[in-house]
């Protein structure tokens, strides 16, 4: 009995015992926190005022601190290195060790840092003094400016080149080597052509003076630029530098806030000018060079097929319509009597047609009219060009008007053309097929001229 008790008195206290530590939280016996890991980030103004430096977490973004100020210059941003090769991305970039950020400046901020609008909310243009400009001279620096740009924007223009920045942020660099860009926003609302027919229109036909004006041109089937009749011909004005040729490498662009395309300002050796509109339709030598150049695209009456589209390009643009956007190989080891062109950095040619009324075909200067209003004869006129680059300074334009025997290279400037060189400029028979040309027996082709690159302003030192 004695030990039956003691057995139900040790159940229960076993019992209680559980019960008791089922009721209980366990305290953890190591209560340490993890340590988060800080790098400073140092900001070194150059010069500039005091920023202050800031401690952040590992692997995260620094923030954005205020921008410095120094005078006589205009801050141009943080860099990893005071080499100012790498700019520090604020939205991207994280901190893994103690860093130092190096302010860049550039000289002459402009005393006006907003662009201006007129009345229509058309952002117009500045350079890097913000000229202003009061019949066609700066008052603040006396400079000269392009009468063509004063007239059709305003007399306070904003011209951005290589060295500003713009308030778009787009990379002018990106365009060419010695780029002046105007930024334009385009108003495409109203329709100035909607009840205007074709016979009206070219009864008092002019060039088109506005983005607008082309825009809708376009729309209509309507011409942009020069529309007086071509012969095989080039305008024949080059600047020579010693033996050399000159090619301005100058382009002058106007741009919507994205950096597409607006219009291109050719040079010009005189006052003269005029803007190419991109997207509209154009025939001349000089207009159709300079649009092949500055966009690397055939003008928008160009584009059809050379044997599918005749009929469509008659009937959208009359005598005006031209054919063929097909692929110029530049194969000069097959067809030996063509002369070498520049591929240094992989161009790629595309031909097209130009009309004109004496088209040179299979040696005979005949003069048939390439489009008539009713038949397109082909002939053998052609410009060739480098679709596939958007460096203006890797583009290449040629026009040939014996069908690839020679060319002439488009100089950058109006009738700038270089001097014909090719097969019949070795005083050779003309050649339509690669078998026309016998090795040995003709006349090796002449090549292509010495060229050197030269800004607008260096080349007209050279008149």
């Amino acid at each position: 009995m004695k030990k039956l008790c003691l057995l139900i008195l040790t159940v229960f206290c076993l019992l209680v015992m559980t019960g008791c530590s089922l009721g209980q939280t366990n305290t953890p016996t190591n209560n340490k926190t993890e340590q988060t890991t800080k790098y400073t980030i140092t900001f070194n103004s150059n010069g500039g005022s005091e920023v202050q430096s800031v401690k952040v977490e590992e692997n995260e973004i620094i923030p954005v601190p205020a921008e410095p100020t120094k005078e006589g210059y205009y801050f141009a941003g943080w860099y990893i290195d005071d080499t100012f090769m790498q700019e520090w991305d604020f939205k991207n970039f994280t901190v893994i060790s103690n860093l130092e950020l190096f302010a860049r400046w550039e000289a002459n901020i402009p005393t006006e840092d907003t662009p201006t609008f007129d009345d229509t909310n058309k952002l117009l243009s500045a350079e890097k003094c913000n000229h202003k400009f009061v019949d066609e001279v700066c008052t603040l620096c006396e400079t000269e400016y392009s009468p063509l740009i004063y007239s059709l924007f305003a007399s306070t223009t904003i011209v951005y080149d290589n060295d500003t920045r713009n308030p778009y942020g787009v990379n002018i660099n990106s365009y060419g080597s010695d780029v002046k860009v105007i930024f334009y926003i385009p108003d495409t609302t109203n329709d100035m052509y909607s009840n205007v027919s074709k016979e009206a229109f070219y009864s008092s036909y002019s060039i088109a003076s506005s983005y607008e004006e082309s825009y809708f041109r376009t729309k209509h089937k309507f011409m942009s630029g020069d529309i007086t009749d071509q012969g095989h011909e080039t305008p024949q004005v080059r600047v020579m530098d010693g033996e050399a040729t000159v090619r301005c490498t100058t382009a002058h662009y106007i741009l919507d806030g994205d950096g597409n395309y607006i219009g291109y300002i050719p040079n010009s050796l005189t006052s003269d000018s005029r803007v190419i509109w991109y997207g509209g339709a154009y025939t001349s030598h000089n207009d159709v060079a300079a649009y092949l150049y500055a966009f690397g695209e055939v003008p928008v009456n160009n584009n059809y097929d050379k044997n599918k589209g005749k009929s469509a390009s008659i009937n959208d643009w009359g005598k005006y319509g031209r054919v063929n956007i097909g692929s110029f190989s530049a194969n000069s080891t097959k067809y030996k009597y063509q002369p070498k062109m520049p591929a240094e950095k992989g161009q790629k040619y595309t031909e097209t047609d130009f009309g004109t009324l004496g088209n040179y075909y299979t040696g005979d200067r005949s003069q048939a009219i390439y489009n008539n209003g009713s038949r397109i004869e082909r002939g053998a006129a052609r410009f060739c060009f480098v679709n596939n680059k958007k460096n203006v300074d890797e583009r290449y334009v040629f026009y040939t008007y014996n069908h690839y025997n020679d060319f002439q290279e488009y100089l950058n400037y109006d009738n700038g053309f270089s001097i014909r060189f090719g097969n019949e400029s070795a005083v050779n028979q003309y050649c339509y097929n690669a078998s026309d040309y016998v090795e040995g027996k003709d006349n090796p082709p002449t090549q292509r001229p010495l060229v050197t690159l030269k800004s607008l302003t260096d080349l007209l030192k050279l008149i």
